[in-house]
């Protein structure tokens, strides 16, 4: 089951590029979020972007990690 990590900063975007090997976070998506206005609503957009290319992959289903950010899950399902 593909998983879809909720970045909830830039900082929490570098340190698991940086960090966590089994966790792929690009260059461009760190600068992505590093350009936004609205960091945190970005990083619900790119939530909600990688759950639609997992399901238009041909997968059935994603796990989204929330992060402690339960009463937020509605913001990437309302996205996608």
């Amino acid at each position: 089951i593909p998983t879809v990590v909720l970045l909830k900063s830039l900082g929490m975007a570098r340190y698991m590029a940086k960090n966590m090997k089994h966790i792929r976070i690009s260059d461009a998506l760190i600068k992505r979020i590093q350009n936004a206005p609205d960091k945190v609503r970005e990083c619900f957009r790119i939530a909600s972007e990688t759950v639609a290319e997992i399901k238009s992959g041909g997968f059935s289903g994603a796990m989204i990690s929330t992060m402690g950010w339960e009463d937020r899950l509605q913001n990437i399902i309302h996205g996608i």
